[in-house]
């Protein structure tokens, strides 16, 4: 159950009675953005937050709350009050932190170490406006804080050189986070060479899930498309829904085979060439498992259960699940 609350001119202590209502009410996400808590001190955030501590509440939205202005030593006292409420999933979008500096940024992060949360929204924060070496420091706070799912949507990222973005991202290896959310940042209009490098970043960091929807990715043609995600090692599900694919200069059978050679696992969004695309993707998918099938019966013939396929011993169905690119629509 989500609930949305409005607190605005009341005291601390009715938002606190308020809060110690939810307990057993079967409430998990708790919307409490726009309240405007800029203005309370971070003694008494703390304590507002302090009431959520076994509400049920495992979902907190904070964004749209002026938080730019508060000093960091306040949102400091107010995130530590986190540890132990419960909360796994917070969100501090739209609270214009890229006012504040790096230092600053890091010194409030800290304080979601340790507290149970593992999915974090710092979404629209204006973060483009940091330095590679600022954006470096701000991800790397997160480094073993519990978060595994990290969104940094609308932060005009794109804004910055692969050189930049390379080194925010190079933050992310061994960090603990798996799930990346880059969309909205307006990708699709920089140089393929700085996408390149600010891809290939990437690699060997964890991340298994990057969503780059929203990128304006069919400004570029289907080859470029395919050789950007060549960057990325591994087997990743990169989410590219709403990018106006059918603007990349190729087929929907043409997009979907340079896909298919990357691969990795595809989302796509819901237009008529993105269902095209995932229908021939499908197809792919199948023939090339039929053709997997069939070099397993053959070997089997030979009774070779087993040979060596990429330095590595394997039997044939961890051969096909290893190779297997797949799509999703959504």
């Amino acid at each position: 159950m989500k609930l949305e609350l409005n607190f605005l001119q009341k005291q601390t202590k009715e938002i606190i009675a308020e809060l110690q209502k939810l307990k057993g009410s079967g409430v998990t996400h708790l919307d409490l953005s726009g309240n405007e808590f800029d203005k309370m001190t971070g003694t008494e955030l703390a304590r507002i937050l302090s009431a959520l501590k076994n509400s049920g509440v495992t979902h907190l939205d904070l964004s749209l709350n002026n938080f730019d202005k508060k000093p960091a030593a306040d949102l400091v006292v107010m995130l530590s009050a986190l540890k132990g409420s419960g909360i796994t999933h917070l969100d501090l979008s739209g609270n214009d932190f890229g006012e504040k500096s790096g230092a600053e940024l890091v010194e409030i992060l800290n304080a979601i170490k340790g507290s149970g949360v593992t999915s974090l929204s710092l979404a629209e924060n204006d973060l483009g406006t940091k330095t590679g070496s600022e954006l470096f420091d701000i991800l790397n706070t997160l480094k073993n804080s519990g978060v595994t799912h990290l969104d940094l949507y609308g932060n005009k990222l794109g804004q910055k050189k692969g050189p930049e973005l390379s080194t925010m991202l190079s933050a992310l290896k061994d960090s603990g986070i798996t799930h990346l959310d880059l969309s909205w940042n307006s990708f699709g209009k920089m140089a393929n060479t700085d996408l390149f490098v600010m891809l290939k970043a990437l690699n060997h960091t964890g991340i298994t899930h990057l969503n780059l929807s929203h990128n304006f990715l069919g400004t570029k043609s289907g080859k470029e498309l395919a050789e950007l995600f060549r960057q990325i090692e591994g087997k990743l599900t990169i989410t590219i829904t709403k990018n106006n694919l059918e603007k990349c200069g190729c087929s929907a059978k043409e997009f979907a085979r340079l896909l298919f050679d990357t691969s990795h696992h595809y989302v796509f969004g819901s237009s008529e060439y993105d269902k095209a695309v995932s229908e021939e993707f499908h197809r792919l998918k199948k023939q090339h498992l039929v053709a997997l099938l069939f070099t397993g019966k053959k070997l089997a013939e030979k009774k070779e259960s087993f040979f060596y396929y990429e330095g590595g011993r394997r039997d044939v169905m961890s051969l096909i699940s290893a190779k297997m690119p797949s799509i999703e629509i959504m």
